[in-house]
């Protein structure tokens, strides 16, 4: 069996989900929910963790961002990494990103 493969389609179909969740959600989410959706979203993902969005089963939480239970500890050691760094570090890496290419 190859490994790799069953990944790799795993892999896309959280792509494919997680944009089915952020382009089905958009027009119940706030500019601000977006906004931060998006940047967790893109923490994870460059850390080769996928990511989808759904709704909350509790009302007053509206949304969610799920990750695979084997990366949950790890992802909310990236966002907590990534909310002390601040917007300066994400500016300056992304210049940094930018800069190699």
């Amino acid at each position: 069996m190859n490994w790799s493969a069953i990944a790799a389609v795993f892999l896309a179909l959280a792509v494919i989900l997680g944009a089915f969740g952020a382009h089905g959600l958009k027009d119940r989410l706030d500019a601000y929910s977006c906004l931060l959706y998006t940047s967790i979203r893109g923490v994870l993902e460059a850390n080769g963790i996928a990511s989808v969005l759904s709704r909350s089963p509790y009302a007053t939480l509206g949304v969610e961002v799920r990750v695979a239970r084997e990366d949950l500890e790890r992802s909310q050691s990236l966002i907590a990494e990534a909310l002390a760094a601040g917007p300066e570090a994400a500016a300056e890496a992304e210049a940094e990103s930018e800069e190699g290419q």
